[in-house]
């Protein structure tokens, strides 16, 4: 018998030779256990749903949802909680004293929950994780900081939606008024160390926005809608381009040494396209136009820098035929000096562009023309190729 009260469910248990350990008894004990727990798991679930709601109309999140990040007491952090006199609040005369009038703002279930619950108690789990591959021009940052470029690339992207008490935190409802919070993760290898996860020791930092390319606005302005409103594509729609494969999705699968972003999703109900595909495209396209800034700088300071194996594969991918060809003619007179035309051609031609250079030596490390078979005798020498930055 289930005994449905406004704030608590009675279970009352009946049945005959409770004392005999029978296989019958054993059955019904076990049904009596699951109906219980059953109510309790629908319980929590009904105070995450609450909580979740919460922190998304707010953008404050409760303790009970997830404890404060300098807080590691086993009793609930909020103010109902610390203040020692609050079970004498009903009898005493409040009025003259603002702090305590604060206190009975609250609504009595979160206070007498912050009683009786451990702050993160109704934290909820990771319905979903994906993993950013990092280039490593991405893994340092300015400064002795020691946060990596990638971090702060994809923290200027989420700060639109980052939760006001909670450092890593940042808070999202789907088109299905699923409210889940994102926290990032950055998995760095060395090379005799295994894996360390860090997830905090950015977030107390300030993220530069340095003018360059991305730092442009990422889409028009909403006037008609709220931040807390706003969703994943109408905040940053200009940012949800097609694109091609990018350094953070290779063909191979992620070597065990590579370092990793991962966005860690919690919430109670399973992510939906819009966190598993559009947030995931607008994350990666920002991570590459952080990659494209850093190396149109440094190509700016020095044109002679070196390119890495990982640069020339993240400017032109494997293998992959050129977007555009344009074919030019000349004139049949210029065919018997067609020597001196090149000559004078590239040197005009490198008025405004560089021969690149590279840190490794092997022809398949460098920019190659995919247009033509390896057989053809009409394949670029690395004289012949160039390298444009249009910043």
């Amino acid at each position: 018998i289930l005994k449905i009260e406004q704030e608590v469910v009675t279970v009352y248990f009946h049945c005959r030779f409770l004392e005999l350990p029978t296989n019958h008894v054993g059955v019904y004990l076990e049904i009596q256990r699951d109906v219980c727990e059953a109510v309790r798991d629908l319980c929590k679930k009904v105070n995450q749903l609450l909580l979740l709601q919460s922190l998304y109309e707010t953008r404050t999140c409760d303790s009970l949802l997830e404890s404060d990040d300098n807080w590691h007491s086993d009793v609930c952090s909020s103010p109902i909680s610390r203040n020692t006199s609050y079970c004498r609040l009903k009898s005493m005369d409040v009025s003259e004293n603002s702090d305590e009038q604060d206190l009975t703002n609250y609504p009595p279930s979160l206070s007498e929950a912050s009683l009786h619950f451990k702050a993160g108690y109704f934290s909820c789990p990771v319905v979903w994780e994906t993993h950013f591959v990092l280039h490593p021009r991405l893994k340092t940052g300015p400064g002795k900081s020691g946060i990596s470029r990638g971090i702060l690339a994809l923290k200027n992207i989420l700060d639109k939606f980052s939760v006001s008490n909670r450092n890593n935190m940042f808070v999202y409802r789907d088109n299905q008024k699923n409210v889940f919070y994102l926290r990032l993760h950055e998995n760095v290898h060395s090379p005799n160390k295994a894996g360390l996860i860090r997830s905090s020791e950015y977030e107390n930092a300030t993220v530069s926005r340095s003018p360059s390319i991305t730092s442009l606005p990422l889409g028009q302005n909403k006037n008609s809608l709220t931040q807390s409103e706003q969703s994943i594509t109408s905040v940053i729609s200009g940012d949800i381009r097609p694109r091609v494969r990018s350094f953070g999705e290779k063909e191979s699968k992620d070597s065990p040494n590579e370092d990793t972003l991962i966005l860690k999703v919690h919430g109670i109900t399973e992510a939906g396209t819009d966190v598993q595909q559009d947030l995931v495209q607008v994350l990666q396209n920002r991570l590459d136009d952080a990659v494209l800034e850093f190396l149109s700088i440094m190509l700016a300071r020095n044109a002679m820098c070196p390119l890495t194996p990982e640069d020339v594969h993240f400017i032109q991918k494997p293998f992959r035929l050129p977007e555009v060809i344009i074919k030019l003619t000349i004139r049949d007179f210029a065919l018997q000096w067609l020597d001196s035309f090149v000559h004078y051609l590239k040197q005009n031609l490198l008025q405004f562009l560089n021969i690149p250079k590279y840190t490794d030596t092997r022809s398949h490390y460098h920019f190659k023309d995919y247009s033509e078979s390896e057989d053809s005798n009409s394949l670029v020498n690395d004289d012949n190729i160039f390298i444009y930055n249009q910043g």
